[in-house]
């Protein structure tokens, strides 16, 4: 019998042998927040282990830390499984790997996948019911735009990325960007997404990425957003519910500077939406924005005056005692 219940079993993935602060946060505030039964760090390092934070997590908040090697090919057939492995091996961008063995993982165990950006900030028991869920984001450049031929869907998306980055000049750019929300395109993003063990999209997306030539899978986003985008055509389905940015990405790309922007008065409030499970941070992003990492210095010194500082507070004091 196919169980159509998402398992309350979170994943991360990462891969390296230093575990930054904000992923810290990340795996902590899922292990607060999100009514999970099991967290699972997945690696391919054998020394992430060593990391001090990684021991608290293990050791205080019952994070299993696995090793991708030992995943099982679970619905693949064994040669499949081995194409998966043989392809991340050819992969330079860690990105790439991840978008891979993040569909291993909930493929073989099922559960709900999140990027160790993405700040869990309620329980995602609702989303549990349904076979598989994954969140759209408003985008300037889906996969039709991408591969436009005619100018006109490129000058289009020119101005919208002009747009965006001006909303962004200011804080506030999230109130301002609800006024033309509507004419961005909505698109799949892999940073958040759930299914049950064996889902019919999950090893559908697999089936798609072993099928990509060779050097397509090694482009930016091929094996992430715009496999999704490929498969679900950024609709839902009776596979796979496609849920509100709301959800996920309640600050688009390039609006989520509103996480980092000067707001010693909480005009921006202490959570970007009420209806957000967990917020997608774009790390790439805040960096440029901030000028470096978020880590635990910055966090203490806009724990108040910050959308993200009041976000991550209820932890703060807790990774500051923790080895760098």
């Amino acid at each position: 019998m196919i169980v159509s219940r998402i398992p309350a079993h979170a994943h991360f993935v990462w891969l390296g042998e230093r575990f930054p602060d904000l992923a810290w946060l990340a795996v902590r505030a899922a292990a607060e927040h999100g009514a999970f039964a099991a967290l699972t760090l997945w690696t391919d390092s054998q020394r992430l282990g060593d990391d001090g934070k990684v021991r608290d997590l293990v050791r205080r908040r019952g994070v299993a830390l696995r090793q991708l090697g030992g995943l099982g090919p679970g619905p693949l057939d064994a040669s499949d499984a081995r194409r998966v492995a043989s392809l991340a091996a050819t992969l330079a961008s860690p990105a790439a790997r991840s978008d891979l063995w993040r569909l291993m993982a909930i493929a073989v165990e099922g559960g709900v996948y999140l990027d160790a950006d993405a700040i869990t900030l309620r329980p995602f028991t609702a989303l549990l019911e349904g076979p598989a869920f994954v969140g759209a984001e408003h985008v300037c450049l889906p996969a039709a735009v991408v591969g436009a031929r005619r100018p006109w869907p490129w000058l289009r998306a020119g101005a919208l990325l002009a747009l965006r980055h001006a909303l962004t000049l200011r804080p506030g750019a999230a109130r301002r960007f609800k006024g033309v929300a509507s004419w961005y395109d909505l698109a799949c993003n892999n940073a958040v997404f759930g299914a049950h063990p064996a889902a019919g999209v999950i090893v559908a997306l697999i089936a798609r990425a072993l099928a990509l030539p060779p050097e397509r899978a090694r482009r930016l986003y091929e094996l992430g957003p715009r496999l999704w985008e490929a498969e679900t055509g950024n609709r839902s389905s009776p596979r796979c519910a496609v849920v509100d940015p709301a959800a996920f990405y309640p600050l688009a790309p390039e609006i989520c500077a509103d996480y980092v922007a000067n707001d010693p008065s909480g005009l921006l409030g202490s959570v970007p939406d009420p209806a957000c499970y967990a917020a997608h941070l774009y790390d790439s992003v805040l960096r440029r924005r901030v000028g470096g990492a978020i880590d635990r210095g910055w966090l203490a010194r806009h724990r108040r005056d910050t959308l993200l500082g009041r976000m991550a507070a209820p932890f703060v004091d807790e990774l500051c005692t923790l080895p760098p």
